[in-house]
């Protein structure tokens, strides 16, 4: 049976093919463009019965070394397990808590210049580096408000600085994105947030919930994405624009693209109740909320221009116009000089999509069990 099958065998053996195919035509005819499908080697299971080392929780980032080690945070157990390229567990980064190779909360793992690890740890204001073996090497500590830190060759920093303002009990935050000096001093700024919060007044506590979560459904999200030789590529999908930066924060292209706005309708707003306030009042302990929650929520008329970016390994730019349960995602395809190739359709799933070493990485649920799949990928003249 196919059930008891996916659960005992690695995965990523599995062989089956997924394509990229253009709405309307085979997807033989697309093969040419780009192919997915499971690789030869199993990477990275999950949820092996009872075996803690292969579960994740529902709030992850894969990485991969130039080795095909696959590193794997988990937020919800605050540490990052590895993999070796076969898919075989090796040892764990990190563990909860305050003291040296500990984290309070862990965001975007990435490797240094030396190849060793480190994590941002927000709670306890500091970057935590490891090495690969996982052994504690050092910390740097950050000042209160600063999100994921990434360390640039000429000594300057790539983060987000939260800052806070109060008025009259309401509170107003502002999340200012860019380049910042080693004292985390701002340089460049890319992109600022506004964002308030009222006070909760005389609203029960499923209008207070339903409040708090309809302010962030489908709202435009900045992105940047740093390449290995330190370009950012930002977005802020209220505007099909992609902007590739210098290390120094020098605009050195524009890509645009037309875009016809999609209406929110009743699958993005199930996409959204199932995905992001779910988990979010399970997290919180409010669970019997579920039903008055979803009476109160508010959603915006259009989804936003596209909802994220992956850079692949030959500079070209996927970009995910729309991604939802049970339904193939839109893709948007740029090549490495920001030309537009075509918009495709993709089974391979797409919230934690990453390209590495010529092979594409992905989270898929199966069974309400969360694996981490590696895919082989070509791509050829279209």
């Amino acid at each position: 049976m196919e059930h008891s099958w996916e659960r005992n065998i690695p995965p990523f053996h599995r062989p089956r093919a997924v394509f990229l195919r253009r709405p309307g035509r085979s997807a033989a005819a697309l093969a040419a463009l780009l192919w997915l499908a499971p690789g030869s080697a199993g990477a990275a299971p999950a949820a092996a019965e009872g075996d803690e080392n292969t579960m994740f929780g529902n709030s992850i980032q894969i990485n991969v070394d130039g080795e095909g080690r696959i590193y794997i945070l988990d937020w919800d157990r605050r540490h990052i397990k590895v993999f070796s390229p076969e898919g075989n567990f090796l040892h764990l980064i990190g563990k909860k808590g305050q003291g040296p190779g500990e984290f309070g909360n862990i965001w975007d793992h990435r490797f240094d210049e030396d190849g060793n690890i480190y994590a941002t740890d927000i709670v306890n204001n500091r970057v935590s580096f490891f090495a690969r073996g996982g052994e504690p090497l050092k910390q740097v500590k950050i000042p209160d408000g600063i999100g994921a830190v990434v360390f640039l060759s000429n000594g300057n920093i790539y983060t987000t600085q939260t800052i806070r303002e109060e008025e009259s009990g309401a509170g107003t935050f502002y999340h200012v994105r860019g380049i910042y000096d080693p004292d985390f001093q701002p340089l460049v700024e890319f992109h600022r947030d506004k964002q308030e919060f009222g006070p909760r007044g005389g609203k029960s506590p499923a209008e207070f919930t339903a409040d708090i979560l309809s302010r962030g459904a489908f709202k435009p999200t900045f992105h940047c994405r740093v390449t290995p030789d330190e370009q950012f590529v930002t977005g802020f999908p209220a505007e099909y624009t992609i902007r590739i930066r210098d290390r120094t924060g020098k605009i050195l292209k524009i890509i645009k693209k037309d875009h016809e706005p999609v209406k929110v309708g009743k699958k993005h707003r199930d996409y959204y109740f199932e995905t992001r306030v779910i988990p979010f009042i399970s997290r919180m302990g409010e669970s019997s909320l579920e039903d008055d929650v979803r009476k109160n929520m508010r959603y915006p008329k259009f989804l936003p221009v596209y909802s994220h970016f992956v850079l692949m390994d030959d500079g070209g730019l996927f970009v995910v116009t729309e991604s939802l349960l049970d339904e193939p995602a839109k893709i948007d395809l740029f090549d490495d000089q920001g030309v537009y190739v075509g918009r495709f359709e993709t089974d391979v799933p797409c919230d934690h999509l990453v390209f590495r070493n010529g092979r594409a990485y992905a989270v898929a649920v199966i069974d309400d069990y969360r694996y981490v799949r590696r895919y082989r990928y070509r791509i050829e003249n279209y």
